[in-house]
């Protein structure tokens, strides 16, 4: 046989294998053994199935990033024996939230990230991590660079902080739930340490207790922590901030911080460094929980450098154990423009008419007229605005095109929800923003399930018949009949309010009670046949 020529000019072929994490391991037993020969590229226990740890075992051995895939299969909880260190470049994907959970048994922490490895963790529950001590991180402690999307964290402790999660790198956390954590000595739900990034986004941060500490929902202890679309409530710290304390650079940014309490100040949030705050609301926080008049700030306590403020709720807070207000306490600062501050009582920086603000007193506080936290869409809970709040269509519209001094550095075009962030809301004036995390749509929708009854409290909100479509003709007339908490029925009659309708409509009309004897709020009540399979009620 001759031998081979090759010939200079003939053109190379080279194939480059792009997908930066080649190898995937698929889990396909809820088991918690170990691979048998770990570094083999097999993910095998003595018995031949893959659990979760025998995956991780053999990613961590890999040159390069790997890929673990959760079997749809694999349902109900991996219970573990002692936690998941993930010391390489790994992908976990799980079967969802609601399908799969990675338990600690109560008995060890769940997910331990190393220092220096990118990790990314979805569509699984992390939930009864708990650590002694002084161990830090319940649920998931990451030292690295770790992204957590579609997960719940929930029901995990910390005998130091950081009872859902403790962060000393960076973390981003998008569309997930941390819930039920506790972190004795702070760091509730969240505990970002040290100079890490962390990105908070469309997730909700409920429930959390750091019944020695503080920031019970959130706590940065010196990072950067930017914070969107979230809703941060309920939650409880025996210290400062019951919602979230800074003591970092932090950006709060289209979100809610409600019915959240400290034992000390800072009952929504506590701001001991610097702080921006835009299209929030903050309402119906308590500090001073146990009313030992040991705290302030019942929705935001100011310790460090004055904060900025724009297009913000903070009305509605108290302290103590009673109805004393307390929205803020401290500086804002000077450049704080269209806010809406419910009791200027022992906040400096900002006055009422001054940059657009609209400031109460103590004798003369400013309702904002918000509606309950609830699902008003979106991928978190709201605040809703009445018709009529003082908030409709009179913030600052610079935060939609990015044009505010000091820059926001980014515009924000969507409220909480993702819903616009400049429309009509007040039919009257035309669009603009809106101040707060909501922004009230020139059309507003209550969607309901089929044979439901409605409740519409009157002196709340104006409806433009007809409204009710798939129902009977006859449901939503005028002088419908509102039954009464005790007594005789109340007739309620319809008023025409000209030019407050939306052109395609009929009028609007505002709805009272026709009785002296009940005052508002009284449920105007709609019922839908079962005939019915949805009824949207429109200009709510």
């Amino acid at each position: 046989m001759s031998p081979q020529t090759v010939d200079p000019h003939a053109a190379l072929l080279t194939i480059i294998d792009n997908d930066p994490c080649p190898t995937t391991f698929t889990v396909n037993d809820n088991g918690d053994a170990s691979d048998v020969n770990q570094g083999d590229g097999l993910c095998a226990t003595s018995g031949g199935a893959c659990t979760l740890r025998a995956a991780i075992e053999e990613a961590n051995a890999l040159t390069a990033c790997g890929t673990i895939d959760i079997n749809f299969s694999i349902t109900g909880a991996i219970t573990l024996t002692g936690q998941l260190v993930v010391s390489h470049d790994v992908n976990v994907n799980g079967p969802g939230v609601n399908q799969l959970t990675i338990s600690g048994n109560n008995a060890s922490r769940v997910f331990n990230i190393s220092s220096g490895k990118t990790v990314t963790i979805s569509n699984l529950t992390v939930s009864g991590g708990k650590v002694t001590g002084a161990n830090k991180g319940g649920g998931v402690l990451n030292s690295g660079t770790l992204t957590l999307t579609n997960v719940t964290v929930n029901g995990n402790n910390s005998d130091s902080l950081g009872g859902g999660i403790f962060s000393s790198g960076n973390l981003t956390v998008t569309n997930s739930v941390v819930s039920g954590n506790t972190g004795k000595n702070g760091g509730g739900g969240i505990e970002q340490n040290g100079l890490g990034v962390a990105l908070l986004t469309s997730s909700t941060v409920s429930g959390n207790n750091a019944p020695n500490g503080g920031g019970a929902g959130v706590e940065n202890s010196g990072g950067t922590f930017t914070i969107t679309n979230v809703t941060v409530s309920g939650n409880s710290s025996f210290n400062t901030g019951g919602g979230i304390y800074n003591g970092g650079t932090l950006s709060l940014l289209n979100s809610t911080v409600s019915g959240n309490v400290s034992k000390d100040d800072g009952g929504g949030m506590e701001d001991d460094n610097t702080a921006t705050i835009v299209n929030s609301t903050i309402t119906n926080n308590h500090a001073d929980n146990d009313d030992s008049a040991g705290g302030t700030g019942g929705g935001i306590k100011l310790g460090g450098n004055p904060i900025t403020l724009h297009n913000t709720i903070v009305a509605g807070n108290f302290r103590g154990t009673g109805s004393t207000r307390d929205d803020v306490s401290g500086a804002l600062d000077i450049s704080s423009a269209s806010n809406l501050i419910g009791d200027g009582t022992g906040m400096s920086g900002i006055s009422n008419g001054s940059n657009g603000n609209q400031v109460g007193t103590i004798a003369s506080p400013i309702d904002p007229l918000l509606a309950a936290l609830m699902d008003n869409g979106g991928p978190t809970f709201t605040h809703g605005l009445l018709y009529n709040s003082p908030a409709v269509d009179a913030g600052d519209d610079c935060v939609f095109t990015n044009t505010c001094s000091p820059s926001l550095g980014s515009a924000l075009t969507t409220d909480q929800r993702g819903l616009s962030r400049k429309a009509d809301g007040d039919l009257v004036s035309g669009a603009h923003v809106d101040i707060g995390a909501y922004e009230r749509q020139a059309t507003e929708s209550r969607p309901v399930p089929l044979g439901s009854n409605v409740h519409v409290d009157l002196n709340d909100v104006r409806i433009a018949f007809p409204t009710v479509s798939g129902a009977r003709p006859d449901d939503g007339a005028a002088n419908a009949v509102a039954p009464a908490v005790a007594g005789p029925s109340v007739s309620i009659t319809v008023i025409p309010v000209p030019g407050d309708a939306p052109p395609t409509s009929f009028a609007a009309f505002d709805v009272t009670p026709s009785s002296a004897f009940y005052t508002a709020p009284v449920d105007v009540c709609f019922y839908l046949p079962s005939i019915t399979p949805k009824a949207t009620f429109d200009n709510l």
